[in-house]
């Protein structure tokens, strides 16, 4: 069995990497499993790490040039709105 080897770009490749990774994720995701406090925070936790944490910092108190804050006791966040906004 010969191995074939594509060269691409860096940007083509790191396109690639990220199809990759949703599908690897996107399998491990069982829609049937039923979620416990315990893996919910486990699991909120990995993707506020992975798409938040840049812009809002690990405390959540984020910076005034790239994003606002989501500890502020004057914070506009609507309960059980957060699933239909993006920052």
């Amino acid at each position: 069995m010969p191995i074939v080897v594509e060269v691409l770009s860096a940007e083509k490749y790191a396109a690639w990497v990220g199809e990759q990774k949703k599908k690897i994720a996107a399998a491990a995701d069982d829609p049937n499993k039923k979620w416990n406090l315990a893996d919910l925070k486990a699991r909120g936790e990995k993707v506020y790490a992975a798409n938040c944490v840049t812009c809002h910092q690990a405390n959540g108190q984020g910076s005034r040039e790239r994003s606002r804050r989501l500890t502020a006791p004057s914070s506009r966040t609507v309960p059980g709105d957060a699933t239909s906004r993006s920052c």
